[in-house]
């Protein structure tokens, strides 16, 4: 179940639930950085053609880089193991490196 301030931030809650009987509240103050942490198709009602649509326009995720650091880090845990490996964080506006894995500046 997602309790949240509004009927699309509670839906979107519901679906991130793993198991039965899961609950999931948020807070106003806590939804919108909550919210960074999700692909734009993991929100109720975007389907594939929205997101798509919102890609094409810059939509995708993380509206702050601290969450984009963070993630980043997630998936170097997830896949530094593995043969041949290379991550690149990249703020899409600039263009600019943020950070590499292996590290490579």
């Amino acid at each position: 179940m997602g309790i949240a301030p509004t009927i699309m931030v509670a839906a979107t809650a519901c679906a991130q639930i793993t198991g039965p009987g899961g609950v999931l509240v948020l807070a106003p103050e806590q939804v919108a950085d909550w919210l960074d942490t999700l692909l734009v198709e993991a929100l109720h009602g975007i389907g594939p053609r929205q997101a798509a649509v919102r890609r094409d326009y810059g939509i995708r995720w993380w509206g702050r880089q601290e969450v984009a650091q963070d993630e980043f880090r997630r998936w170097v845990g997830d896949y530094q193991s593995m043969p041949g490996a290379r991550l690149s964080l990249t703020d899409e506006e600039s263009g600019d490196v943020l950070a590499t894995c292996p590290d490579e500046r």
